[in-house]
This record gives C-alpha cells, structure tokens and sequence, in this order.
C-alpha cells in the first residue's frame, strides 16, 4: 500500500511500519507473579506524554505467566478498550495491561510523529471500536488504520513544533496545581483560625436551605438561564424559581466530587443541589461561607450516605459548626483567596488556547493543509 498522501507523504497501514505489542494481566490471586522486577502500564500512568515508570509493577514470573510482552523503549501506547484513543511513549522497557496496543516504529518512523498522528486520529480510533457499552478494537482493525508519513526530517520538525505546545500546556498545569495546593493550604490556616475574636455557630443558626426544583434532564441547549446540577457544568434552562443571591451545593458526588459556587440572579437547581442563602449578611459574608464549605467538604464527605451515589442529608449540614471572625476580617480573607482564584483561572483560560492551538496545529499538519519542510 503506498499510495501517495500529498507530496512526499506515503499512506500506509499501521501494521506495516510498525511492531504491534498486546497487554496482560497477571492473576492477582497468585502474590509471586507481582513485584518490583518489570514495569506495567495502566490508564494511572497516562497523564503524561512521556512514561518514565509506572505505579505497579509486575514479577518475571508474572510476565512468563500471562498474555503480557515486553514492550521495547520508544515505543506508541495506545488504549484500545474502556477509554480509547489515549496515547503515550514510553522511555523504559515495560509490559502493558490487555486495555493497550503498543507499536514499535520501524526505520523511517519516529514515535514522537506517530504518537502525534494517533492522537489527531482519535475520533477516527475511537469509531473503531463500535457502538457496544465497553469499547473494544482488535488488533486486527488498529492494524489496519492508515497513517500518513511524511520524510523523516519532517517527522522531526511536525513533533517538535507539536510537543513545544504540549510542553507548555504540562507547565501550565504544574502552575494551576502549585497555585491550587498553595489556596488550599492558605484556605485552611486562614479558615481554621484559633483567635479569640472568632465567633461560633451552627450553620442553621446563620443559614436556610432550599432545594432545587427540577431533575437533571430538564436542561435545554439554549435557554435563559443557568441550570446547576450535582455535576460541575452549568446548563441552560427556560425557566427559573430562584431570583437571589446564594451558595450553591452540589448534594450527592454523581461526579466523584461535591461542588461548591456563588452565584446572584435568576436560576434553576437540581433537585440535590442544596440553595444556601444567608440570614444576615452583617454577621456572614457569601463568598466567605463558599470557602468555608470548599474546605469543609473534605470532611463532609466521610459523612455523606448512600451506597453507590453519596449525598449530603440536611441534617448533617445544619449542624455544622463553623468559626466566623468580624465582617471585615471575612472580606479580607476572601480578598486574598480571590487573589489566587484570579490567577487559576488566568491559567486555564491560557491551557484552554493552548489546546486549541496544538488542535488546530494538528489539523493544518496532518490534513495537510499546509507542508513543514
């Protein structure tokens, strides 16, 4: 197959430039076949482009003992099932689970290039996999998947022109997550205060609660007004029973975590979220009772109940008990952590373009639309 893409681009099949490499999983009831002898790679090692280790480990014994092969350094990983189309070189030997396919390019073919290619290509991956719950493409069909290549110092150029992006966007994300450490722990002293000064209360002496009213697949695409459900997005809805200023709560952890907002105007709620509106604004500052109940929540999720789906109850809120200082001293304290919210949205904002910029470099380069020499 080596029908000419554009130029000096040759279209050719996956398998034909490439080693393919399968995944296993030792038996877990069996201790001897896992240990610290060959690295193995899952899905919690995928945050980065690049793996230099993995979190687990398996023994040789395990690896004589199951579908799992070793996958030489500077080669593609590419997840086949679950959550298809995540990419990553690897720059040690190591085994994968069954999730992966991993491809050792031949001469002609450098990994940065194809890691690149396969994550351009990722809708066209995932469509791979069918339409069924869990997701599966065989090897047979990746195999098949056809790839453009351009000359080798082209290669070069196209991966270092994309991974000075995503370079950018991993130091992005090291100073969102510094400044977020850095709020927490401010948050924490800050919210967490011994002085003398300080008053205490229960939230139900300083609060009312309310409920949302609407279930969640009550969201429209384009309406009026904010719709805020357990999850982290807001929606749009035609219609609204709230007209106030409020704390917003997400009741249950549908998301995996409980989310906390502010917001004054006309909206909707779901039926879980808890609409938190303050009694006496001289005694307790909104955007002061948000930062309390961030910090709370990492408690309050130990009491939270249910089985599959944990929530908050009413009675467990209204009880409790918070440390307020003066007015004054609130407001400052807001001021400060505001200070550093600014700057974690700032840094998202930027990741965002960041991202857009590698996805429309992408598109220019591997659609061809315009040619890196």
């Amino acid at each position: 197959m080596k029908n000419q893409a554009s130029g000096d681009w040759v279209v050719k099949k996956l398998g034909e430039v490439t080693d393919i490499y399968g995944g296993g999983t030792p038996k877990r009831s069996i201790p001897e076949y896992w240990g610290n002898d060959v690295p193995w790679l899952t899905m919690e090692d995928t945050n980065n482009l690049n793996v230099v280790g993995t979190a687990q480990y398996i023994s040789n014994e395990g690896l004589q003992n199951s579908n799992a092969q070793i996958v030489p350094a500077g080669s593609v990983n590419l997840s086949c099932t679950a959550t298809v189309g995540s990419v990553t070189i690897n720059r040690i030997p190591l085994t994968t689970n069954q999730q992966f396919n991993s491809f050792h390019p031949h001469n002609g073919l450098i990994p940065e290039f194809l890691a690149y290619e396969l994550m351009y290509k990722k809708k066209e991956i995932q469509n791979l996999g069918g339409t069924t719950t869990i997701p599966f493409i065989s090897k047979s069909s990746i195999s098949n998947l056809a790839v453009s290549i351009p000359p080798i110092n082209n290669q070069q150029k196209i991966a270092s022109i994309l991974s000075s992006v995503d370079d950018a966007i991993q130091k992005t994300d090291q100073i969102i997550q510094k400044t977020e450490k850095l709020k927490q722990g401010l948050a924490d002293e800050l919210l967490n205060s011994k002085s003398k000064n300080w008053k205490s209360f229960s939230l139900k002496e300083l609060c009312n609660f309310t409920t949302g009213k609407l279930n969640s697949n009550q969201a429209v695409d384009n309406g009026k007004y904010p719709f805020f459900t357990c999850a982290k997005e807001t929606f749009s809805i035609d219609r609204y029973s709230f007209n106030t200023k409020a704390v917003l709560l997400a009741g249950n952890n549908a998301a995996g975590i409980y989310s906390v907002k502010y917001y004054h105007g006309k909206f909707d709620a779901y039926q879980r979220t808890y609409v938190i509106t303050v009694k006496d604004e001289s005694v307790l500052d909104y955007h002061f009772l948000k930062e309390l109940l961030n910090i709370r929540l990492n408690l309050l999720k130990d009491f939270s109940v249910g089985t599959n789906t944990k929530f908050l109850t009413l009675k467990l809120l209204l009880s409790l008990e918070v440390s307020l200082p003066p007015i004054d001293v609130q407001r400052q304290i807001v001021e400060i952590l505001s200070t550093l919210d600014k700057k974690i949205d700032a840094e998202n904002l930027n990741r965002d373009r960041l991202k857009l910029l590698k996805a429309g470099l992408m598109s220019d380069i591997f659609g061809q639309k315009v040619q890196i020499n």
